[in-house]
């Protein structure tokens, strides 16, 4: 996984796209603030990880949707 400004970027090297490793880098932030997610492969279970994990305070901004790349920006609701 290479994490640059924010960017999570699971394209090039096989990273996890478990909850736990994304969840750190988003933690970090503070609210208001979002990560980028660039993968191959499709993070739909990670939406809903993180949508039971968080109750709903996100914000998930689907860049590019499939079917061979995702870009989502995940930003942290600032009304928590």
């Amino acid at each position: 996984m290479i994490t640059t400004n924010n960017t999570i970027d699971c394209r090039k090297k096989k990273c996890s796209l478990e909850f736990a490793s994304i969840a750190e880098n988003y933690n970090s932030i503070s609210n208001g603030e979002s990560i980028q997610l660039k993968t191959t492969s499709n993070p739909k279970k990670l939406f809903y990880e993180l949508l039971n994990k968080e109750h709903g305070n996100f914000y998930w901004i689907p860049i590019k949707d499939g079917p061979n790349e995702w870009d989502v920006m995940i930003e942290k609701s600032s009304n928590v």
